[in-house]
């Protein structure tokens, strides 16, 4: 009686949990409920194979221990792509700005983040991550990233085209003889 209590119990707090993140984002409170979802879960579980007698049958031994392996493995590559895909595009973009410092004093360079610098991020008017501003003077503009791959970090040349662009005094006429 008390495992099935338990059962329920874990998923109505697992859920809750779920839904309060959907709402709000993960916060605190989302992540204990359904943490704590989990835990009765597992807890109502193992009263009921104790009183069953489940865990003590091998094939039962033996599929849990390829469920925490399999899991541990698909933990361990899940971690591997995150970190790989978060830091080496921003690696790549430093090493860049910091060759640019190192040719002139006069360039300077500062990664914020807009959800922690909040009046900074609404002065130039960001609207998402990843977004790059140039500043010259009192002049500011968007970096130019219409031929950037996307989730490539900006090249050489783009960097240096927007330099020079913003530099500018006065806007630059073509004209076309015909």
């Amino acid at each position: 009686m008390i495992a099935i209590v338990l059962f329920f119990l874990s998923i109505a707090l697992g859920v809750a949990g779920i839904v309060l993140a959907s709402i709000t984002e993960w916060s605190v409170t989302s992540i204990i409920l359904f943490v704590s979802g989990i835990i009765l879960f597992a807890l109502g579980i193992w009263l009921w194979g104790r009183k069953h007698q489940f865990w003590q049958l091998r094939s039962t031994k033996q599929g849990t221990n390829a469920i925490a392996k399999t899991t541990v493995v698909l933990l361990l590559v899940g971690l591997i792509n995150w970190l790989g895909a978060s830091y080496d595009t921003n690696l790549e973009l430093e090493r860049l700005l910091l060759n640019y410092r190192r040719y002139s004093n006069l360039f300077q360079f500062k990664f914020i983040n807009p959800e922690q610098e909040i009046e900074l991020a609404q002065q130039y008017g960001v609207q998402s991550l990843g977004e790059i501003y140039l500043q010259y003077g009192d002049k500011r503009q968007k970096l130019d990233t219409t031929n950037a791959v996307v989730g490539e970090a900006i090249t050489e040349t783009q960097l240096t085209n927007n330099i020079v662009k913003i530099k500018r005094d006065r806007p630059s006429n073509i004209y076309f003889l015909q």
